[in-house]
């Protein structure tokens, strides 16, 4: 189009010279935007040791947060002009305060639709790498998933009692009437839980 030589389509009979100037302009304009973005800070994520190859590296979470891979991004962060991170009291406080509610406001239009196409609440138990029982809980509607919490039932987890305190919490937290039904795992003591009357939603067990 541009009629540049074994370049790109065909060109155009009906573009005047004008308008291929005109668009020799913006290529050239986004040819240059293109270069000075390649000179931007990439900021690490994880370690990389000076022998090793980033792409056969396995990431994992303690990785990502040792003090090599931290002191490397603070140098490189320090780099940009005028920029100024953030303390770690700051983070963990205020603007981890922030983002939450930040979050919690997104979620609201999510939450609407609970009283017209009702919920379904998930739930499913798992180990961690400290063998904790944990329990998830994920409200699931027509916009999709939203985590409500996870429970640590460290020294709870076979008292049936206990496990329907959560069910019913959850279930008043997300809103009786709107509740449709209760999907969890098919753990024996789910099971038991699973038979106890929930406000007559149905319960899954799968």
């Amino acid at each position: 189009m541009l009629h540049i030589a074994c370049v790109g389509i065909r060109p155009c009979p009906k573009l005047t010279k004008e308008e291929i100037d005109v668009l020799k302009k913006e290529q050239d304009a986004a040819e240059t935007k293109k270069s000075s973005s390649k000179s931007s800070v990439s900021v690490p994520l994880y370690a990389i040791e000076p022998h090793e190859d980033a792409s056969k590296k396995r990431r994992t979470l303690s990785q990502a947060f040792n003090n090599m891979g931290r002191a490397e991004m603070d140098r490189r962060i320090r780099s940009l002009s005028g920029y100024i991170p953030p303390s770690s009291e700051k983070l963990r406080t205020i603007i981890l305060a922030e983002e939450k509610a930040n979050i919690e406001k997104l979620l609201e239009k999510e939450k609407f639709s609970w009283i017209q196409y009702g919920v379904s609440i998930v739930s499913d138990g798992w180990t961690d790498i400290q063998r904790r029982p944990l329990i998830n809980f994920i409200a699931y509607s027509f916009d999709g998933p939203i985590f409500l919490k996870s429970v640590d039932a460290s020294g709870e987890y076979k008292d049936d009692e206990y496990l329907k305190g959560l069910f019913i919490e959850v279930i008043k937290e997300v809103g009786e009437n709107n509740v449709v039904q209760i999907v969890t795992d098919n753990a024996p003591i789910t099971l038991v839980v699973a038979v106890a009357p929930f406000a007559g939603q149905s319960i899954i067990a799968c």
